[in-house]
């Protein structure tokens, strides 16, 4: 086992090759050998929390996705050990952002909104006002993006997304 900086504050994510991958309170990234025999931890988001949980792409180059309280999402590079982009979401970000195999980003804010991003460089493809606080990780299909905006007097959300457009 490794001691780490802070309190943990991420469910754990499993990468590609078998790395386990966490964040901190301190907004610190570690990442460890499957057999935990190994760590390597780089600070993402000084200062701020990393939130409840991160995302693994399916990308050549494993890059991770790590959501802060300060309400910006990071795009790690493992390689490079670098923030290849980050986002601006407006409010803090509680749960996972997920990830398609095509390379298509979705993440919500405690603002109510509901972003479409592109893997590659971050830019927005769409954004949608769930009219609540989103504090749940999105669930992506084929077609639809399914969310949570936790008010008792709402239904949960579904977005229907088609080639990228909403």
């Amino acid at each position: 086992l490794h001691l780490v900086d802070a309190e943990i504050t991420t469910a754990p994510a499993i990468g590609p090759d078998g790395s386990v991958w966490v964040g901190t309170a301190a907004g610190t990234l570690y990442r460890m050998a499957h057999d935990l025999s190994s760590a390597i931890s780089d600070p993402v988001t000084p200062g701020y929390a990393i939130g409840a949980g991160l995302a693994i792409a399916s990308d050549a180059d494993q890059t991770v996705l790590a959501p802060s309280a300060q309400g910006r999402l990071v795009a790690w590079d493992p390689a490079t050990r670098t923030a290849r982009w980050t986002f601006d979401a407006g409010g803090s970000i509680a749960g996972a952002p997920a990830v398609t195999a095509g390379g298509q980003v979705f993440v919500g804010s405690n603002a109510g909104l509901l972003f479409s991003l592109q893997l590659s460089d971050g830019s927005l493809l769409w954004q949608y006002d769930a009219g609540g606080p989103i504090t749940s990780a999105p669930a992506v299909d084929p077609v639809s993006v399914l969310f949570v905006a936790p008010n008792p007097e709402e239904p949960a959300g579904a977005v229907a997304v088609r080639n990228a457009q909403l």
